[in-house]
């Protein structure tokens, strides 16, 4: 091979492998935040469990309001019926171009910004888990997609109003979590 020809393959290779390792790095960033945030919703969750458990009681003993850590990456929220999974994805997530959280100046400004790591929040009947019923519909009541910066969008949870829509401002805080 000639050595210009040698020359420009070296290069590309280089400028593949420095592409490699920023994603790497960037993906490996982002599941560290997603982790973080993931646990402390965890125990943001286990407090507001307790909390309310401790007014319902005192009005109403038969309302069950109960918090499960099911895994690292997975915890539960029975209300009564009603059952709320939270999940977080292991995988780090990027959208096509034309989707609408990717078409602003804040994720075109560093690409890192367009990678999330994202945590979903499934609503179903309690029994559906209970008694193995994998018939039984659930519905994805929202998902949280968190950016290397910590800044956040949250997708679904239409009924609660949470205009979360700006991933520039919204920055993870325990108040966040909380709401």
């Amino acid at each position: 091979m000639a050595p210009e020809k040698n020359a420009r393959m070296k290069d590309k290779l280089d400028d593949i492998i420095q592409g490699l390792q920023q994603k790497s790095a960037t993906k490996q960033a982002i599941y560290r935040n997603t982790y973080q945030t993931f646990t402390r919703m965890k125990e943001i969750s286990q407090e507001i469990v307790a909390e309310l458990t401790t007014r319902i009681t005192t009005h109403n003993a038969d309302v069950v309001i109960e918090y499960k850590a099911i895994s690292d990456l997975e915890f539960q929220i029975k209300f009564s019926g009603d059952l709320l999974v939270f999940v977080m994805h292991s995988n780090i997530i990027t959208f096509p171009d034309d989707y609408e959280i990717m078409r602003n100046d804040y994720g075109d400004e560093d690409f890192r910004r367009r990678f999330f790591g994202h945590i979903m929040a499934y609503n179903f009947m309690a029994d559906t888990i209970k008694y193995n019923r994998l018939d039984d519909p659930g519905y994805l009541v929202g998902r949280m997609l968190i950016n290397i910066e910590n800044h956040f969008v949250i997708e679904g949870v239409k009924q609660m109003d949470l205009s979360y829509d700006r991933m520039a401002r919204n920055v993870i805080s325990d108040d966040m979590l909380r709401l």
